[in-house]
């Protein structure tokens, strides 16, 4: 009985701390956005710096640079990274005999498309200007938010969450933390320098990946424990 009281405190210390962090999450996420969504329409904050950035870009163009961020954005565009979320989810499956978490990483992502589509809907926002550094035939969709910068921020808070969970230790978290990081600025940079997207649009992107995050910290912290319980209910009958 000890035990079993012990076990029920264990859980409800966790569902207490991700609770903190799923509200801290959604709350900085969402706050982000709309920040930057009001900011869009008012033409103010920090889209003011938008047009400079692309004049920054435009002045300092490197053609060698220009190919690497190209092969950057093509590897983080929306149809490499479903490849890539399908491919990964399903030998994560076979391989772990775990298919919870392989589901809610390929929904995870499945989210994020649709609501980039969404928005873009919504907004309308126009790229920037064609320029000579604008592969302007590619960009055939409005430009608020970046699906890119969406979907390699999802794929990589998403894959840090579930890694640094499993074996949460100091070293895990910081080298997760870093990659996650990085991996982020090079899509964002990539896509605000070949002018696909103005800065604003990569980083109201990173505030929808945190509102994304604290969903799926809240589904596996919940809907897992559902799930558990009710397979130990069929499987006592």
């Amino acid at each position: 009985m000890k035990n079993i009281l012990q076990f029920v405190k264990t859980r409800k210390d966790i569902f207490s701390r991700r609770n903190i962090v799923i509200a801290i999450l959604f709350a900085i996420g969402l706050a982000l956005f709309l920040s930057i969504y009001d900011g869009v329409q008012e033409q103010e904050d920090l889209a003011s710096l938008d047009a400079p950035l692309l004049a920054w870009t435009i002045s300092s163009y490197d053609p060698t640079l220009a190919t690497i961020m190209r092969v950057i954005t093509d590897l983080s565009a929306p149809i490499t990274l479903s490849i890539f979320t399908l491919g990964s989810a399903a030998v994560w499956a076979w391989r772990k005999k775990d298919f919870w978490r392989p589901t809610l990483f390929v929904f995870a992502m499945t989210l994020a498309y649709i609501t980039s589509a969404v928005i873009k809907i919504f907004t309308a926002r126009e790229r920037p200007t064609a320029t000579d550094l604008l592969e302007s035939h590619a960009a055939v969709s409005y430009s608020f938010p970046s699906g890119h910068t969406l979907g390699i921020a999802v794929l990589l808070f998403t894959l840090s969450y579930f890694f640094c969970v499993a074996s949460p230790t100091i070293r895990r978290v910081i080298l997760w933390a870093a990659a996650t990081a990085i991996g982020i600025i090079l899509v964002a940079f990539s896509r605000i320098y070949l002018g696909y997207h103005w800065l604003t649009d990569v980083t109201a992107s990173v505030g929808l990946a945190f509102v994304i995050l604290a969903i799926v910290i809240a589904v596996d912290t919940y809907a897992s424990v559902w799930i558990r319980r009710k397979a130990t209910s069929l499987l006592q009958k």
